[in-house]
């Protein structure tokens, strides 16, 4: 990693009028980031730096080509088709999977031995239109159809932790006189993948106890989907003017109508009255049981901003 050569990053743009109302653009570009400190600084038990002679720099290239059509001063339209590439994206030595799936649990990442041996790619079309501010109204509505995939350590392509498949965003905005503003945002997510787990594995009391939850099955990561997601967040803001100040207060309301969120199972080795669930032929085994989780939470907050 100390030779700069290998993580040059060269970045090329264009843009071509193909008529007044309608532009073409494209982006290509070669991305190095560097890979995280928990991974480049990770020791083993026996005193050893396993990463250390074997990571690399996170190399990505990607692709944009794209069209916007501008009929008028208010509306705007653009479609645009894209493809990113990784390669020596690190893979967990220990799990066999691409570290670019861990972090949903805003756990510590990298903090293992891994190798710099993943590939990934994530590809797909977005379309966005716009009202540009018009009597005092503003919009937007983006819709993003996409694939994201990285290798495990055997090499075959498996969903990201993050490939929801496709995402719709709209906002609306009004200005309401007065220095009075109301947003208004609705969002949609695809089902996100998640792992089923290993029953043999979290069945044994002894591995049980080495973590206290329910193993993973990695050979079959993520190949379950959560339902998708959807939610309504509401802003109101109320602006201040001074002479060489501003302040602004709002009140912002997210899942403004109580939209559920379901999450990936839990699992737990105790029954309703919080004992152990032994296995009634195999004393070195136990019962687990399934915990659905999700969650259903209107949350509002008071705020304000100066700005000087």
């Amino acid at each position: 990693m100390s030779n700069p050569l290998p993580q040059l990053s060269p970045r090329f743009s264009a843009s071509f009028a193909l008529t007044d109302d309608i532009d073409l653009n494209a982006n290509f570009g070669r991305y190095a980031m560097q890979p995280s400190y928990t991974s480049m600084g990770y020791r083993a038990p026996d005193g050893t730096y396993p990463n250390k002679p074997r990571l690399r720099y996170i190399m990505s290239n990607q692709a944009v080509l794209g069209a916007e059509y501008h009929p008028g001063e208010y509306l705007r339209f653009s479609a645009e088709g894209f493809y990113k590439s990784y390669s020596a994206y690190p893979i967990s030595e220990a799990e066999g999977i691409s570290l670019a799936s861990k972090g949903t649990e805003y756990g510590q990442v990298g903090a293992e031995a891994v190798l710099s041996t993943g590939q990934g790619r994530a590809y797909g079309v977005e379309v966005v239109a716009r009202l540009m501010p018009w009597h005092q109204f503003s919009a937007t509505a983006t819709y993003t159809l996409f694939r994201s995939e990285f290798t495990d350590k055997t090499g075959i392509y498996r969903p990201s932790s993050w490939d929801t498949r496709q995402m719709l965003n709209l906002l609306i905005s009004y200005r309401m006189g007065k220095s009075w503003y109301l947003s208004a945002s609705w969002r949609y997510s695809g089902g996100a993948p998640y792992t089923p787990i290993d029953m043999e594995l979290s069945t044994n009391k002894v591995a049980w106890a080495v973590t206290n939850r329910a193993y993973p099955d990695y050979t079959q990561f993520n190949t379950l989907r959560l339902p998708a997601k959807h939610q309504l967040d509401l802003r109101l803001d109320k602006e201040f003017y001074f002479k060489r100040w501003m302040l602004n207060l709002y009140l912002d309301v997210q899942n403004a109508y109580l939209s559920s969120y379901v999450s990936a199972p839990v699992y737990t080795n105790r029954d309703t009255s919080g004992r152990v669930m032994d296995h009634p032929t195999d004393p070195e085994r136990q019962q687990i049981r399934q915990l659905d989780y999700y969650s259903k939470l209107i949350l509002p907050t008071l705020g304000l901003i100066v700005k000087l």
